[in-house]
């Protein structure tokens, strides 16, 4: 009979719990609710601030065969404040020659066509020209001469002026300094002239 009993109350005990664990669980419960109330918005994220630009490049400078006639007054005359973003292209020693060739026939200013022709012959110097540019000038060269021998202006910078193409120039313009020297009596059948110039100065080309 006791064992029936004992049995009874622990039956009692498993069908309804005790107090302190319903306390348990309302508070459990409690914890967990939310009170819609006091929900906040969610702050919005600032706005990602774009990838700045790369700045663009430098400008690629002028070349130096191009540069060093800065300051000359044939070369300010016709290339005022010059930059890579004015200047004509291409930027070679070819194109910057017949430029130069095509001002010759433009201006009038006979100092200005002797500084770019003493400009063309540096030029060639330092750089080289290619076969169809050395021709142009050369062209060029020979009327220039041709036309002061035509005129008969014989004077001490038109001799010197014989005398630096003969050295600078090939086989065909010395042929034909030599022919004009003799025209204007200045024969040089020993090729004393020639002998002179071609061994104690030496040759850029």
């Amino acid at each position: 009979m006791e064992h029936e009993v004992v049995a009874e109350n622990r039956n009692e005990m498993l069908e309804s719990p005790s107090s302190l664990v319903i306390d348990l669980i309302a508070r459990e419960n409690e914890s967990v609710k939310t009170d819609v109330t006091t929900l906040k918005p969610r702050t919005p994220l600032p706005p990602k601030e774009p990838t700045p630009t790369p700045p663009p490049p430098p400008p690629t400078p002028l070349p130096s065969f191009i540069t060093q006639f800065v300051g000359t007054l044939w070369f300010e005359k016709f290339f005022p404040g010059p930059n890579s973003e004015s200047f004509p292209k291409p930027w070679t020693a070819d194109s910057f020659v017949q430029l130069l060739l095509s001002l010759i026939q433009k201006t009038t200013d006979h100092e200005l066509k002797t500084q770019i022709c003493a400009a063309i012959m540096l030029l060639h110097r330092q750089e080289g020209l290619s076969r169809e540019t050395a021709e142009k000038a050369k062209q060029f060269l020979r009327v220039a001469l041709q036309l002061s021998h035509t005129m008969r202006v014989y004077e001490v910078s038109f001799i010197a002026e014989l005398m630096a193409q003969f050295i600078d120039g090939d086989e065909e313009i010395r042929k034909f300094v030599q022919e004009l020297l003799s025209s204007i009596g200045v024969p040089d059948t020993a090729r004393y002239f020639a002998k002179e110039l071609t061994c104690s100065i030496p040759r850029f080309s």
